[in-house]
């Protein structure tokens, strides 16, 4: 019998197990991958993802250092670049498979290969199924992505207004061709599909390109992205792959009897950029001290694991509502605020502290929602 049972070896699962066993709880880690594994992602590391961590970074997992961004509406572009960092960019499958050998090093033990396929609730505890095994624990923690089995257990499905659907391609390029194409920064183009953009992130030897929109407006995601390539002046018959994401700020139930949510799986993902590594990381970490109580109180029910649920919303879902709206508000009234977006220099640099996890969504409309006449004046004068 497990303490803790973590499905899925990801960011938020590695996360979890590795504070799972820092604590003293008995953990399991299992994957249906076996790592390394390759793993579609823009690879977007922000700062706040990394103030997250309780160890550091090792340099030769970081590829790029980003500064800034070049943002495009149409015929409106504009590069805005801060004197500090505001994130890194990684490969996926470099960057989880060290966190996984971090969980490792606390002596979680690891089931690589092996995919969960069901679960048995009992009277206080869970069993799940793998294969023909069966692997008990007091509480599971589900780190196993948006399309989570452990899921079906605690919510509802997504309705198509509640994911968006991502296409990416890793395109091979030499370091000086990266950095004659955008230096340290990311490109990203507004306008591509309602509620995303399409991107083009640095990486160490390879361009990551990709398109996102919400599922329910965008019904052709291959079309789009073949167009967005050729557009960016990049091959259009290079092999791309899909993934949906989870919209954040979209109430969800996270819990349940001795069942515990985190990252894709519970819908943590900042809906205007589309980051989610960072709260799958935090949100894994929670769920572990969580766990650790419930425990020690000996009550792992829904209501003995509901402190997770209110921390969450006390640390970060309370921004990621806020960056729903933001994102609502900037793809309703494209021509006025994407627009001011990839034209107005304060209105990008103020953004860009967002990530860099020097100001919040709330704190960000605040200043911007106000200075809306003057800024369009502006442009009516241009």
């Amino acid at each position: 019998m497990y303490d803790a049972i973590v499905v899925g070896a990801g960011p938020a699962g590695s996360s979890a197990a590795r504070r799972c066993a820092k604590l003293g709880l008995s953990t399991l880690l299992i994957d249906r991958a076996v790592f390394p594994r390759d793993k579609q992602c823009g690879g977007g590391l922000s700062e706040q993802a990394i103030s997250y961590l309780d160890f550091e970074l090792p340099r030769e997992i970081i590829e790029r250092d980003i500064y800034g961004s070049r943002v495009h509406f149409g015929s409106s572009c504009i590069e805005v670049r801060k004197p500090y960092r505001i994130a890194v960019t990684v490969s996926r499958t470099d960057f989880d498979f060290f966190l996984l050998r971090k969980a490792g090093e606390m002596g979680v033990n690891i089931l690589e290969g092996k995919r969960v396929s069901a679960l048995n609730l009992g009277n206080g505890y869970v069993e799940v199924i793998v294969d023909k095994d069966k692997y008990p624990g007091r509480v599971v923690i589900g780190a196993d992505g948006f399309n989570s089995v452990i899921a079906r257990y605690v919510r509802r499905k997504h309705s198509k207004e509640e994911y968006g659907v991502c296409m990416e391609s890793k395109i091979s390029a030499d370091d000086t061709t990266i950095d004659l194409y955008v230096h340290n920064a990311i490109d990203i183009h507004f306008n591509i599909a309602y509620g995303g953009y399409g991107w083009v992130f640095p990486h160490r030897g390879y361009f990551s390109v990709g398109v996102g929109g919400l599922a329910s407006r965008f019904s052709n995601p291959k079309a789009v992205m073949h167009n967005f390539l050729s557009a960016t002046g990049f091959p259009s018959d290079v092999k791309m792959k899909g993934f949906p994401i989870p919209v954040g700020g979209v109430h969800r139930n996270i819990v349940a009897d001795c069942l515990i949510l985190t990252g894709d799986a519970a819908g943590f993902v900042d809906t205007f950029y589309g980051e989610g590594i960072a709260f799958a990381i935090r949100s894994g970490q929670l769920a572990a001290e969580v766990v650790a109580t419930a425990l020690r109180n000996g009550n792992c029910s829904a209501q003995g694991l509901k402190s997770y649920d209110i921390r969450c919303k006390q640390e970060f879902e309370r921004d990621l509502r806020y960056s729903l709206y933001f994102s609502r508000l900037m793809h309703r009234f494209p021509k006025v605020f994407l627009r001011l977006m990839a034209s107005e220099a304060d209105v990008l640099d103020r953004y860009l502290e967002v990530p860099a996890r020097r100001r919040s969504y709330r704190s960000y409309l605040r200043w911007l929602l106000p200075r809306v006449p003057f800024f369009l004046a502006k442009l009516i004068v241009k």
